[in-house]
Formats: structure tokens, C-alpha cells, sequence
């Protein structure tokens, strides 16, 4: 279906500022439900990589909303904080690997330093760098991520909105030396960041 609202940047009031569909929203938060948020983040530069929320229904179990856009990783994680607060202060899980640090520094420095409350702790040992955030070069990670989207789209156990997942979907191809990924040329930052919190979804 269309967007409910979409827009460039969201703010507190749950309010989108005008211009590029950056956001896309489909499902405004329902008090009652239970939310999940991943993000795969990318270093904001002009031709790079895209930043990629997105927003889990997991009662529903259904994608609600989707943030897409070179945004360097301060902005991407300032805007999970506030989606996260709108859809009822949902468990926040961004990608460790790369930018990914830069964006749990940003969620622990929130609100004077006192970070976001629903943030997820892949282990209880540790500095902050080994503590927080999914880190999709452990061993096996990555590959039952993306075993978790593919089993979901296979069994169509979810409903995915988003058009810009749907057309990463068919370039996302296995390469001469096995591994999954975006085509050259193409990219993945959507399948990424969906395919983590499916894998989470079925773990939590």
C-alpha cells in the first residue's frame, strides 16, 4: 500500500518534515503492540552506501515504517531514538560492524549522556564497544540473518511494504565465491537491516 506519511526527517511530535521520502510510513504506533527497530548505517557520503531503519510490528508481524537515505551515522541513530520513542519506546539493534560504532556511541550519548533505555546488549561482559549492537561479522551471523528474510519471504510469515526492499530483494544474488550479497553496482542496505531483525524477532 502507499505511505501513510512520508518524509525527510522525523521529529518529536511524530511530525515528517517535507521533502525526500527518506521515511516512509505505512502503520502510525499502537500502544498495544510490541516494536523491534534495526539499523544498517552507512557513512552518509555522496554515492555511498544508504543508512536503513527499519520498523517492526512485532505483534502484527508486520513492517510499519522505513528510513532510507545517505545520512551520515549521528543523524541515523538521532532518528531511530525518536522512532523508537514513537512506537513505544521499541528495542533499538544497530549493526556493530562499521559505522554501526559511531551509531551506538550516539544512542548511549542521548539525553545528557543517558542513552537510549531499550538499547540491545549482545553480551553482559565487556566496554561498550563488545557489549551493544549486532555484530553481522560474528561467525554465522550474517548467514542466518539472511536465512531469517528469506525463510519469512518463502513462507510469507511477515508483510513487507517497502518497494525500495522489495527492489534490493532482486539484486541481492550469490557470488562466485558463495557468499550473499548486493550485485556490483547495487545495494543491500535494506535487506541488511530487515533481515537482522527477523533473525532477532525469532531469537527474542
Amino acid at each position: 500500500p502507499p505511505a501513510c506519511s512520508k518524509g525527510e526527517m522525523l521529529q518529536d511530535n511524530m511530525l515528517l518534515v517535507p521533502g525526500a521520502d527518506n521515511w516512509r510510513i505505512w502503520h502510525l504506533p499502537d500502544s498495544t503492540h510490541e516494536y523491534l527497530i534495526t539499523i544498517d548505517s552507512a557513512h552518509g557520503v555522496e554515492d555511498g552506501d544508504f543508512s536503513c531503519i527499519q520498523v517492526l510490528d512485532r505483534t502484527e508481524r508486520v513492517q510499519v515504517a522505513e528510513y532510507y537515505a545517505r545520512q551520515p551515522p549521528d543523524i541515523t541513530a538521532r532518528q531511530a531514538v525518536v522512532a523508537g520513542r514513537a512506537y513505544n519506546n521499541a528495542l533499538i539493534v544497530p549493526e556493530i560492524d562499521g559505522p554501526g560504532l559511531a551509531v551506538v556511541r550516539e544512542l548511549l550519548d542521548v539525553d545528557g549522556g543517558g542513552g537510549y533505555p531499550n538499547l540491545y546488549v549482545r553480551s553482559t561482559s565487556g566496554n561498550w564497544t563488545q557489549r551493544f549492537g549486532f555484530r553481522t561479522q560474528g561467525k554465522g551471523q550474517r548467514e542466518a540473518a539472511i536465512a531469517a528474510l528469506g525463510k519469512a519471504i518463502r513462507l510469507k510469515t511477515w508483510t513487507f511494504n517497502s518497494l525500495r526492499l522489495m527492489g534490493e530483494c532482486k539484486t541481492f544474488i550469490e557470488n562466485m565465491r558463495g557468499r550473499a550479497e548486493a550485485m556490483p553496482g547495487a545495494h543491500d542496505d535494506a535487506v541488511m537491516s530487515m533481515a537482522i531483525g527477523l533473525y532477532l524477532d525469532s531469537e527474542l
